[in-house]
């Protein structure tokens, strides 16, 4: 990209960062500019993470603080920002005010952010949360749950924000979780390579010409596409978007005229 050959030639360079670090806490920066600069401070992670890290309790002050609510983009660069860090740089606890404040913008419990901002906004949340979240799956359920609580009013009638709302998050959190397995997986086999490096004098013939290791590797194949049909096929939040799906898209004349609904249940399917 254009800005990581500026920062490996230093004609960008940490002179930016502080820069950008003296605009933050003011409050007299504009809400576009605030998110220009942590935008910024997204692509910089991924050049330095370690001038971000070290600047990460001022860089979470502004992106999850009140000028947020003037311009809600600047949650999705603050979210940008957290989910470009090195893995273990930043984790996202349960109890801390910057998770919950991500449930409650994916839960559509933020009235402040309009219905059109909202979708990019959940989209960088989410990715945070399954970036940066030791248990996503529990938290992300938890979420759909309740959006699914909203769907319709006490009268039964169908409310066509929520429940665009909640296809789309559904559908993003169904991507993010086969991703989230796979990625454990992989951590499953580097782990079982390296115990079998420390291992190999003690293995047996088999084991050291890699017969233990395929079958290893065989069986974890097993489980993660067991694991991944349980998501898309059993009795759970995510696969029980199908059949709904299914009643809304064929209903033509609902589809037509509510343009909102038809883009998030196609993006869900």
């Amino acid at each position: 990209s254009i800005f990581k050959e500026l920062w490996s030639k230093k004609i960008l360079d940490h002179s930016l960062v502080d820069d950008l670090l003296r605009m933050l806490p003011s409050s007299e920066t504009d809400v576009y500019t605030l998110q220009g600069g942590l935008h910024l401070f997204s692509l910089i992670a991924l050049e330095d993470s370690d001038v971000v890290v070290d600047n990460l309790k001022t860089i979470i002050e502004a992106g999850f603080g009140r000028a947020a609510r003037r311009n809600p983009y600047i949650y999705r660069s603050a979210c940008n920002i957290l989910t470009n860090l090195p893995k273990g740089s930043f984790v996202l606890k349960n109890e801390s005010p910057v998770f919950g404040k991500i449930v409650q913008i994916i839960a559509g419990r933020d009235e402040h952010i309009p219905s059109l901002q909202w979708y990019s906004v959940a989209e960088a949340c989410i990715s945070a949360l399954y970036s940066l979240n030791s248990n996503p799956e529990t938290s992300a359920c938890t979420i759909l749950r309740f959006m699914s609580t909203l769907m319709t009013d006490e009268n039964g009638v169908l409310s066509v924000k929520s429940t665009s709302r909640f296809l789309f998050a559904a559908g993003q959190i169904a991507v993010k979780h086969l991703v989230h397995i796979e990625s454990l997986g992989s951590k499953v086999r580097q782990r079982n390579q390296t115990k079998g490096g420390k291992d190999e004098e003690k293995d047996d013939i088999a084991d050291q010409i890699g017969a233990g290791a395929a079958a290893a590797d065989a069986a974890l194949d097993t489980l993660l596409d067991e694991t991944e049909k349980e998501i898309l096929y059993s009795n759970n939040i995510v696969s029980l978007c199908g059949p709904l799906l299914h009643v809304l898209c064929t209903d033509s004349d609902l589809m037509q005229s509510h343009i909102q609904l038809r883009v998030a249940a196609t993006l869900a399917l």
